[in-house]
């Protein structure tokens, strides 16, 4: 069961980041003032990267690209996919861990 977890992990990540690609070309064809404010880069240093980092996870994770990418069928359609990706992802990393939990508390 853990390396399944773990193979599901690596793939979704994998498919993440393929299917990030044509999010971000399809965002900056589509609305070049949000692809200027989620990828491009405004201020110096690492807390323009946690802040864009977050709004990112807001984006995708609790779908508030539905709403702000309304105008944008492409990349609302990207971005419905690496919402799935983004929740297969932690559900099977919640699973991994409850595995390595069960595992380490049952003697062998």
């Amino acid at each position: 069961m853990l390396e399944t977890a773990f193979i599901v992990v690596v793939f979704a990540a994998l498919a993440k980041l393929a299917i990030g690609l044509p999010f971000v070309e399809a965002l900056r064809e589509e609305s070049p003032e949000l692809f200027a404010e989620y990828v491009l880069r405004k201020a110096p240093g690492l807390a323009w990267r946690k802040e864009a980092g977050r709004r990112y996870r807001r984006l995708i994770l609790y779908r508030e690209y539905r709403s702000v990418l309304a105008g944008c069928p492409r990349s609302r359609a990207w971005a419905s996919w690496l919402f799935l990706l983004h929740w297969i992802q932690l559900a099977t990393v919640a699973v991994f861990c409850v595995g390595v939990l069960v595992s380490g508390a049952t003697p062998s």
